[in-house]
């Protein structure tokens, strides 16, 4: 998702987050933030072998599509979850790929967490903790 413009339809709120992404990049949380520091500087340090994610942790894949749009937006409580599909350049999907979890902290929206769908929805988060259980 390298420009929001091209992968969410316009919204008419503009305090909608579906919108906000159009005016400017989403943060990240900061302790999403802190775990994949700890990730990549773990995978710089192993050469050889994989240490830590072995794929892109926003699209959820190894090997990522030519482009990605956000299939759906649902609210779920304070946060919003967005199914985000995979197309081009790879098998067709009609899935969702990840599920980003945006919400709200300090009076914008950032990007909470990114969830698998082939995993029961398990966070990147948890994920991260598990592979580097020293770094925590």
């Amino acid at each position: 998702m390298n420009d929001w413009a091209d992968v969410v339809p316009p919204a008419h709120d503009a305090a909608n987050p579906r919108r906000v992404g159009l005016r400017a990049p989403l943060a990240f949380d900061p302790d999403l933030v802190k775990w994949l520091r700890i990730d990549s500087i773990a995978r710089a340090r192993t050469k050889d072998e994989v240490n830590g994610l072995d794929g892109d942790p926003y699209f959820n894949a190894q090997d990522p599509c030519a482009r990605y749009t956000v299939q759906s937006v649902r609210s779920e409580g304070s946060r919003f979850l967005a199914d985000v599909v995979g197309q081009g350049g790879c098998a067709a999907h009609k899935k969702a790929d990840v599920i980003v979890v945006v919400g709200r902290a300090e009076g914008r929206w950032i990007v909470r967490e990114f969830l698998d769908p082939s995993r029961h929805n398990e966070g990147l988060l948890p994920l991260l903790r598990r592979l580097h259980p020293k770094a925590g």
